[in-house]
């Protein structure tokens, strides 16, 4: 999936986050964040996107350490007035990865050859994530569009493999991943202190989970679990307890 595009979903997916959260009153609990309620997601979610922008603009800079607990807690109480600083944040940052050069020095967590397009890509699905979790603490859902999907299975599955601490495992192991409707296949080679992508048939995995794009993409981010599973349990387990992600 292009930048473009990525920028795309990550207005479209901000704006269907608004219409969400417009339709509760913000004590919603979060199915997807169990301790969260709606309010406490709107907030997270507009203080990630002004980190992602104070980054983009920050010259290759990582933002300050306090940046984001000190933008939650400044963040309004009132819930209409929250969701108004939300969609303010979500246009400040559409507005700035429509500006930031894709050559310009960026900060990112992640290795990335442009910043632009790695917060891009970013950004378009930590706010599909959320909006689908907004959605559900409503009582509504949209889906998740098969493109995006397949597109969030490889990122996400790349975040972990860099950043999911807590997935080891004792005797390395593997696990499968296959889209049944888009042909996309990966391994996890998860070990006692590092995960990796690797290049092994799914075939032979120690176990494996297939399903649709949009059914694995929000399996992996653990919101629901509507895929087939086959091979050793204890490992299908692993990602259902360690690889929690927010």
């Amino acid at each position: 999936m292009d930048p473009a595009t990525h920028l795309e979903h990550v207005r479209d997916e901000g704006r269907l986050l608004v219409d969400a959260a417009t339709a509760g009153s913000g004590d919603e609990p979060v199915p997807g964040c169990p301790d969260w309620s709606l309010d406490d997601l709107v907030r997270h979610i507009g203080t990630v996107h002004l980190w992602a922008t104070e980054a983009l603009t920050r010259a290759g800079v990582p933002p300050d350490r306090d940046f984001f607990g000190a933008t939650e807690a400044a963040a309004p109480q009132d819930h209409a007035k929250l969701v108004d600083w939300y969609a303010a944040s979500h246009v400040l940052l559409v507005d700035t990865l429509e500006t930031t050069d894709p050559a310009a020095p960026v900060w990112g967590f992640l290795p990335h050859p442009s910043g632009a397009d790695f917060w891009a890509r970013r950004q378009a699905h930590e706010t599909a994530i959320h909006r689908f979790d907004a959605e559900q603490a409503v009582g509504l859902m949209t889906g998740v569009g098969t493109a995006l999907a397949h597109d969030g299975v490889d990122e996400v599955l790349g975040f972990v493999a860099a950043r999911g601490k807590r997935l080891v495992s004792p005797e390395p192991v593997t696990l499968g991943i296959r889209t049944v409707d888009t042909g996309g296949h990966w391994a996890m080679r998860i070990g006692p202190s590092d995960r990796a992508l690797v290049d092994v048939d799914i075939a032979d995995t120690d176990a494996a989970v297939t399903g649709t794009a949009a059914d694995l993409y929000l399996y992996l981010w653990n919101r629901l679990d509507r895929v087939d599973s086959t091979g050793d349990a204890d490992v299908i387990r692993l990602w259902r307890e360690l690889a929690q992600i927010r």
